[in-house]
């Protein structure tokens, strides 16, 4: 686990170009231990996609969105874990 923190620039440093980044999303098993991991260490507020079929949140910071938390629940093979993508 680590934490990036920028000092003078937000981001990354290059945008619009291709092969950078452009959203990030965890994919999880489920998404409500994680969201509040994050609400509670970053602070981020979060925003369900209300679907009976989906676990999605978007997590949001300073009222933007800025990543997102995707359940997959147990299609999500054992050998190869949460990750972001």
């Amino acid at each position: 686990f680590g934490v990036w923190q920028g000092s003078e620039h937000i981001g990354t440093m290059t945008a619009g170009v291709p092969g950078t980044p452009v959203w990030n999303e965890l994919v999880t098993r489920e998404t409500s231990m994680v969201a509040k991991f994050y609400q509670t260490v970053f602070g981020y507020e979060t925003e369900a996609v209300v679907s009976a079929d989906f676990d999605y949140q978007t997590l949001h910071l300073d009222g933007g969105p800025v990543a997102a938390l995707h359940g997959v629940g147990q299609s999500l093979p054992r050998d190869r874990g949460p990750h972001w993508m």
